[in-house]
C-alpha cells in the first residue's frame, strides 16, 4: 500500500466515523455541520490524555461558546506559531493575531488542530452538562475543574506550589533548568496553558487578526455529509 493510499484509507475511516457519531449527536450540540464537531474534538483531543475528561472539556468549551468567552485553549496557540514554537510558549505568543489564536479570536479556529479519535468526536457531540467554565492541570495528566474565577484561581495557586515544591525536591541537572511552567509568571516566563489561565469575568470580544503567514497545513475538511 502507498503512501497515499493509506492516507486516503484513514481519510475515509476518518470520515464514517464522524458521520456515525454526527448521527448520534446530542440534541443541543452546538454545531452547524459535522465539520465543527471535528474542529472541537482536535482541541479536547490535545487537551487531555484522560479518557474521562474528555466530555468534561468539551462541556468547558461549548459552556464558553455559548456565553460569548474566549475559548483560550493553548494547542490552537500553538498550531498558529507553526515551526516558530520551540517549545516554550510566552505571553506574547498568546497575544499574537493568528486565525487559530483562541486567546484573540472568538469560537473555533478555522480547521481541526489535530488527528482525533472516535472518543474525542464522540466528547465533543456529546459535551458533559454541567457549570464548570475552568480547568487547571494537576500535573499527572489529569485536571481540576472550576465553576468560577475565585475557585480556579485558587486551584492555579494550589497547583503551581506543588509544581514549585517538587520541582525543587528534584536532583539539580548538569545544565541550568528552565523555569517550570505556571500561570502568573513574568512575561518572560512560559504562559499557563489555556484554560488554566483566566479569562476575563465577563465575555470578551475578539479583535479581527492580523494577517500573518499561513500555519501548518490543516487538516482536511471531510466530505459533506446532511446532518441527520
Amino acid at each position: 500500500m502507498t503512501d497515499a493510499e493509506l492516507l486516503e484509507k484513514a481519510y475515509d475511516r476518518l470520515d464514517d466515523v464522524l458521520a456515525k457519531e454526527w448521527s448520534k449527536r446530542a440534541d443541543d450540540a452546538p454545531y452547524s455541520d459535522p465539520y465543527q464537531a471535528l474542529i472541537m474534538a482536535s482541541l479536547v483531543e490535545k487537551e487531555t490524555g484522560v479518557p474521562q475528561e474528555r466530555g468534561q472539556i468539551a462541556g468547558v468549551f461549548v459552556r464558553r461558546m455559548q456565553i460569548g468567552m474566549l475559548l483560550q485553549t493553548d494547542p490552537t496557540v500553538i498550531y498558529g506559531l507553526g515551526e516558530r514554537y520551540t517549545g516554550k510558549l510566552t505571553r506574547a505568543h498568546l497575544k499574537e493575531a493568528t486565525p487559530y489564536n483562541t486567546y484573540v479570536i472568538a469560537g473555533l479556529p478555522p480547521t481541526p488542530i489535530a488527528m482525533v479519535g472516535r472518543e474525542a468526536i464522540h466528547a465533543a457531540l456529546n459535551p458533559v452538562p454541567g457549570k464548570s467554565l475552568y480547568f487547571v492541570a494537576r500535573g499527572d495528566g489529569s485536571h481540576v475543574f472550576s465553576d468560577d474565577l475565585d475557585a480556579h484561581n485558587s486551584a492555579v495557586r494550589e497547583f503551581q506550589l506543588k509544581r514549585r515544591a517538587d520541582y525543587r525536591s528534584s536532583p539539580a541537572p548538569a545544565a541550568t533548568p528552565a523555569v517550570p511552567e505556571a500561570a502568573g509568571q513574568a512575561p518572560e516566563t512560559p504562559a499557563a496553558p489555556g484554560p488554566e489561565t483566566a479569562p476575563a469575568s465577563a465575555p470578551q470580544a475578539a479583535p479581527e487578526p492580523a494577517a500573518t503567514p499561513a500555519p501548518a497545513e490543516p487538516v482536511p475538511e471531510p466530505a459533506a455529509k446532511s446532518p441527520q
